[in-house]
């Protein structure tokens, strides 16, 4: 499946902006090669395995669901690599913005993702104008990127 997603920084999350929903996300990576990743990712109750393939705007993506057992077992696999985060969830017309509030190491980094159904309706975007820039294709904002370097980037 064809994920097609734009990232944009922010400074901080917007006062006046409504979040539909939050909550935390723990995520480790157990391969990070050029341009394939797999990553284990346990948000609210959801476990799973998320294999991404490709860089930028439009890359493969598969998840698939595991076990809360499966989760803490994969975790002797990537000691130093976790990300936590909290992301944010919030309604732009038509679109979903995930903001992703990072915890730890990356406490300060905030970015706003938002998926798209074509390559097409990505470039068309307009962002609102609270968002910074557009980071989509810096692999220093990439999750995978992050868990590795445990650092914000310059």
């Amino acid at each position: 499946m064809k994920e097609i997603e734009r990232k944009f920084l922010l400074k901080k999350i917007p006062k006046d902006i409504e979040i539909v929903k939050s909550f935390e996300i723990e995520q480790f990576y157990i391969c990070r090669a050029e341009d394939v990743i797999v990553r284990v990712r346990k948000y609210e109750n959801f476990y799973n395995i998320g294999l991404k393939k490709g860089s930028g705007v439009v890359r493969l993506e598969k998840e698939i669901e595991i076990s809360k057992q499966d989760f803490e077992n994969l975790k002797q696999f990537a000691p130093a690599n976790k990300i936590r985060k909290i992301r944010h969830i919030v309604e732009y017309g038509k679109f979903i913005i995930e903001i992703d509030e990072f915890l730890d190491n990356l406490q300060g980094l905030f970015y706003a993702e938002v998926e798209f159904s074509s390559q097409s309706e990505a470039e068309k975007f307009i962002p609102p104008e609270w968002f910074g820039k557009d980071v989509s294709n810096d692999k220093r904002y990439t999750n995978a990127y992050l868990s590795e370097t445990q650092k914000l980037p310059e």
